[in-house]
Formats: C-alpha cells, structure tokens, sequence
C-alpha cells in the first residue's frame, strides 16, 4: 500500500510539473530496487485511492502523469532516505 501512494505521490508531481518539456512515448525504465515488489494495486483500488486525494490531483491522468515522471526520475528519486542526485530526492513532498 505504501508503495501505491509513493506512485499517486509520484504521479500527481508529474502531471504538476512540466519536466523539461519534451514528449515522451513511454516511460524510461528504472534500475532494480532491492526491496520486493508489492503486488499492484487493481484498477478500482488506484480510482478508490486517487478520489481520496484533494484536487486537482483527484482528477489526474495517472498513465500521463507516469510517462511525464520518466524525464524526471534522471535527476529525482522517490524512495525514503534516497540519494539527492541533480535534483532533490522527492518523498514525501506531497501528503
């Protein structure tokens, strides 16, 4: 469940933010973490828990807002305690 909210977190500061302003097509991958993977959350779990969120962030295009985030993982992380890298590590920002 923590995982989910580090990625609405995660989604909802990717559809705020422009990036750098360049298309995407798809998401960059990620390097592997050394935690497991929590099992994703089904479709009506992700629409229960985005309705939760204040707006605008209520109403994001999460599929868009994953796509955008890719040109932003380059330079921030997400994780607790993860490293600042060009940009500052991002947890917890919003929530």
């Amino acid at each position: 469940m923590r995982r989910l909210g580090l990625t609405l977190v995660a989604t909802a500061i990717a559809v705020t933010l422009s990036g750098c302003g360049k298309p995407t097509s798809k998401p960059a991958e990620t390097s592997a973490s050394s935690q497991p993977a929590a099992p994703a959350p089904t479709p009506e779990e992700v629409k229960a828990i985005q309705a939760t969120l204040p707006a605008p962030y209520n109403t994001a295009d999460l599929d868009n807002g994953a796509a955008k985030f890719a040109l932003c993982s380059s330079c921030h992380t997400l994780s607790q305690g993860g490293p600042v890298m060009t940009g500052p590590n991002l947890y917890h920002i919003l929530g």
